[in-house]
């Protein structure tokens, strides 16, 4: 029964005991055996004996003549051993007979009676009850079966767990599976209220047990790097990787290797290297040797990654974090070359002669094959320009002086139709040719791999530049350095020489054409015509000169605007939203106007 009961609130809508009432004696004899058997009331000895035994009338009538011979109670004391004792239908019989034997207990009886019918009338409540009882008990049911999911996502969960731990150390799978089944039917026994707090750790507990107990089974092998990261500098012949065995170190173990490209490539930085170790018993620490090529000039940090492969391992297993490792070769040089570490680390940026730098940034960029043969190309290409300018003067004079004076039976082919034809042929020819190579001059990288340098050479130091460095550069700084620095420097820095070298094979050609040209056609040489190749430079020199710190001080002064503009301009962007919620547009737009 609930616990929540009492011997006065049982349900007993159907139970009238007083045989008026029920009108059959038997009929609620049954009532009461079966409301009582229901609800289990606590007895007294006496009735308990007397009714437990299945008493007769007979065993009745001794009852009570055996209670007449007690000491005589109070009415109240024989009402509560009467209710105490209501547990058979029987009890109606011996209740009967015992007021006929001693009628001076009527009225308690009828006081009795008055009782029950009280708790008849309480029927329907203790009904209302029952039902809640049902909704709470149901409600329970699905507090439970939620709880009971979470278990199962737990256990899940652990196993999980358990099946890692078990590839750790190298557990066949059947052994996981049994774990598994043994540690969710250990979950299931125990109750719900407890898995929510506990399933975790105790998979945990149960994990740590498990390798324990592998561990006993089969001693770990394990190989693995000593660190995850390796630095080296760029003037080092090799980089050395410890390579450590740890756990049980009595047997025989191998393991293969191999390098692969990151950022630095191999054959460029490093030299490809692969091979095997071979752990004797008792030895723990092998080494790996990888080559560094040295290179010249400033190229920033690279990196490249050595692993230890599964392929051919042997007597041992690879760990899980530091089977690979990565190799990162420091950048000991300067920009663009060490002409100016002087100058550099006693922080004299302004005193480094201009013709040093650009002399240097040209020997930088010659370092890349790619620019080197686009530079000779193009440079081949130019002075085909400059031989084609001197063929263009030569024909001219030609075609003035002779074609066009002379009688046509004097001329080279005796006819001055065909000598036209032969000149414009002569004109139209080279100048078709020298469009083509202008045309492929564009897909030979030269400008477009030298500014790429740039820019990838600065990213990967700003990248591995410390957090206080980085915090010196405001964001339009690194935006114009690699969006306008970069390519100006690329090309006016460079391409401007490959031009410069033009010029001047055009002023060979006049040269040439100046010197050669009165022999060949009979003229009479000219002197003032080298004065202008004399003068123009002589003038043009100091008044470059005289300008250069003006001009320096005027892009100095506009790309430091440029520079706060584009960082505003950024943190505009990137803070918009703040800007318009605290109304900063009119603010903001002033700043920009000034």
């Amino acid at each position: 029964s609930p616990p929540w009961t009492s011997r006065h609130s049982m349900p007993m809508a159907s139970l009238i005991w007083h045989k008026d009432a029920a009108g059959d004696g038997d009929a609620t004899e049954s009532a009461a055996c079966g409301a009582a058997h229901c609800w289990k009331l606590p007895r007294t000895d006496a009735v308990s004996a007397a009714l437990s035994q299945g008493a007769t009338g007979r065993a009745e009538d001794e009852l009570v003549d055996r209670e007449e011979g007690a000491p005589q109670q109070t009415p109240e004391d024989f009402m509560d051993e009467v209710i105490a004792g209501w547990d058979n239908g029987r009890t109606i019989s011996f209740i009967r007979r015992l007021v006929e034997k001693r009628p001076e207990l009527a009225a308690t009886v009828g006081k009795l009676a008055k009782e029950v019918g009280k708790i008849a009338k309480d029927a329907a409540t203790v009904s209302e009850v029952a039902k809640e009882a049902s909704e709470v008990q149901r409600s329970r049911v699905g507090e439970v079966g939620e709880d009971a999911g979470d278990v199962a996502i737990d256990v899940e969960n652990a196993e999980k767990d358990v099946g890692a731990i078990a590839k750790d150390v190298g557990e066949p799978e059947e052994d996981v599976g049994n774990l598994a089944s043994d540690l969710g039917e250990a979950v299931k026994e125990v109750p719900a209220s407890d898995l929510r707090r506990s399933a975790r750790r105790s998979i945990t507990f149960a994990g740590r047990d498990l390798k324990d107990e592998l561990g006993d089974k089969e001693p770990l092998t394990i190989i693995q790097f000593s660190s995850k990261m390796y630095f080296c500098a760029q003037d080092a012949p090799c980089m050395v990787l410890e390579v450590k065995r740890t756990g049980d170190v009595s047997g025989h173990s191998e393991v293969s290797y191999a390098t692969s490209d990151a950022t630095a490539k191999a054959g460029h930085k490093y030299v490809h290297t692969e091979g095997k170790l071979t752990f004797e018993p008792g030895e723990r620490d092998q080494v790996i040797e990888v080559t560094i090529i040295k290179t010249k000039g400033w190229v920033g940090a690279l990196e490249f990654n050595v692993e230890l492969l599964p392929d051919e391992l042997s007597g041992a297993t690879l760990g899980r974090y530091l089977s690979k490792a990565r190799v990162k070769v420091i950048d000991t040089t300067f920009f663009p070359t060490n002409k100016s570490q002087r100058f550099i680390n006693q922080g004299q940026l302004a005193y480094i002669p201009r013709w040093l730098l650009l002399v240097e940034y040209w020997k930088f960029n010659w370092q890349n094959r790619i620019v080197v043969k686009g530079t000779i190309k193009w440079v081949l290409v130019e002075q085909m320009h400059s031989l084609y300018l001197m063929l263009k003067l030569f024909m001219n004079i030609y075609l003035i002086d002779y074609i066009l004076q002379m009688p046509e039976h004097q001329l080279f082919s005796k006819g001055r139709a065909t000598e036209l034809s032969i000149l414009i042929a002569a004109h139209l020819i080279p100048f078709a040719l020298l469009h083509l190579l202008d045309y492929r001059k564009l897909t030979w990288k030269l400008s477009g791999v030298s500014r790429m340098t740039l820019q990838e050479c600065l990213l990967r130091r700003y990248l591995n530049y410390t957090d206080e460095s980085r915090a010196s550069w405001e964001r339009g700084e690194i935006l114009m350095c690699m969006a306008r620095d970069a390519p100006m420097v690329a090309h006016s820095g460079y391409m401007c020489l490959l031009k410069l070298s033009n010029h001047f094979g055009e002023l060979l050609a006049i040269f040439i054409f100046q010197l050669t040209a009165p022999a060949l056609f009979d003229k009479p040489p000219r002197l003032l015509t080298y004065v202008p190749m004399v003068a123009f430079p002589l003038l043009l020199v100091p008044c470059l000169l005289l300008r250069q710190p003006r001009t320096i001080r005027c892009e100095t002064a506009k790309e430091g605007k440029q520079n706060v503009l584009i960082d505003q301009y950024s943190k505009t962007v990137d803070n918009y939203r703040m800007i318009a919620d605290f109304d900063q547009r009119p603010q903001l737009l002033s700043w920009f106007e000034r």
